[in-house]
């Protein structure tokens, strides 16, 4: 049902820009669009069929899926070009990200007009069902038990061990594999947004950074907290509340209709009242489901939906004393939002 559902979307999106049909050649688009989990592949979608077109690898898992029209071929293109003549198709779009190659195929060799459409299917995607929903929320449920296995096996492991033990545990507990390289950074490494991990050991009082993303089916969590192993002085305390703040305050504005650019006005506004906005050196946050970036673009005017979930991540990242990034998942909704991540956001020392 929920497959019909995203065909019959894109349907309306055909009708809309006057298309006979759609060509999807972006596997995770392709995924979300038909369950097929292959690698390669090409999906046309015609306002009385949905083609998939892949080799013989796949021809048991293509037989299998419902409501689609197998196409078992090693020549892709042409074979999409024969659908394109078969079935008269006047004008067909195509997904901008493709390579020049394909476009050139296609530009000399399908009967039909070819329109270049941006971001069709990723704007379906960002607006979640009730079901993909409830996948993320039990995502960020096992990050919660990450997080506490985390917390408890952290004393002076190194970086990349402590990341290996975390990897082994969110498998183990539902995970399937991560969406981005897991950040474990202590100490001075803090100080790099996008650290990933080193042999470095984690030392008392240092600072800990844990950023990590993983798929539980098929959806992913992006989740950031700040700790400290051993105490920490009045300055670090200071800019993780303030980090924090921005982190509550931003999140509070979160609705349907809201301009998006403005929750990154916010937490600069408040970071810049504290006289630190100059070391927030990224984006709020960004997208998050069968990708671990994907829409909605947080850095745009576009007005937030419901349905959508966001990550919001404000951080610092001060040279010489250390780097503090919190980091939730929000569900945009109607009247507000739901925060998704049920980990707590007080600043830990362990």
């Amino acid at each position: 049902m929920e497959i019909n559902n995203r065909i019959n979307k894109l349907r309306k999106y055909l009708k809309e820009f006057s298309l006979d049909g759609f060509l999807v050649t972006n596997q995770t688009n392709i995924k979300y669009l038909t369950n097929f989990t292959g690698d390669d592949g090409i999906v046309l979608v015609t306002f009385e069929s949905v083609y998939l077109i892949s080799d013989q690898r796949f021809k048991i898992e293509l037989n299998n899926l419902k409501d689609i029209q197998p196409i078992i071929s090693n020549e892709y293109l042409k074979a999409t070009c024969d659908i394109i003549s078969k079935d008269h198709l006047i004008a067909v779009g195509f997904e901008d990200s493709i390579e020049f190659s394909m476009y050139d195929y296609l530009d000399e060799n399908a009967t039909s007009d070819i329109v270049s459409i941006s971001n069709l299917i990723e704007s379906l995607r960002s607006i979640k069902s009730n079901n993909e929903i409830q996948k993320i929320k039990k995502a960020n449920l096992i990050a919660k038990k990450a997080f506490d296995f985390f917390i408890d096996k952290i004393d002076y492991q190194t970086e990349r061990s402590l990341a290996i033990d975390l990897d082994y545990f969110l498998k183990k507990n539902g995970a399937d594999k991560p969406s981005f390289d897991t950040i474990i950074a202590s100490g001075s490494n803090t100080v790099l947004p996008h650290s990933t991990i080193s042999n470095r050991k984690i030392n008392h009082n240092d600072l800990v950074m844990l950023d990590f993303g993983y798929f539980v089916n098929d959806y992913t969590f992006d989740i950031t907290r700040t700790i400290s192993l051993g105490k920490q002085n009045k300055e670090i305390k200071k800019v993780y509340n303030v980090v924090l703040d921005a982190l509550n305050e931003t999140t509070k504005l979160v609705r349907s209709g809201l301009p998006a650019n403005l929750l990154y006005e916010r937490a600069k506004k408040i970071l810049k009242s504290n006289n630190l906005d100059q070391y927030f050196t990224h984006g709020i946050g960004h997208g998050i489901g069968l990708s671990i970036h994907e829409l909605p673009n947080l850095n745009s005017f576009d007005e937030l939906i419901s349905g959508q979930i966001i990550t919001i991540e404000p951080g610092v990242y001060i040279p010489g004393l250390g780097g503090i990034r919190i980091e939730n998942d929000i569900l945009v909704t109607e009247n507000g939002y739901e925060n998704l991540t049920p980990i707590s956001t007080e600043f830990i020392e362990l």
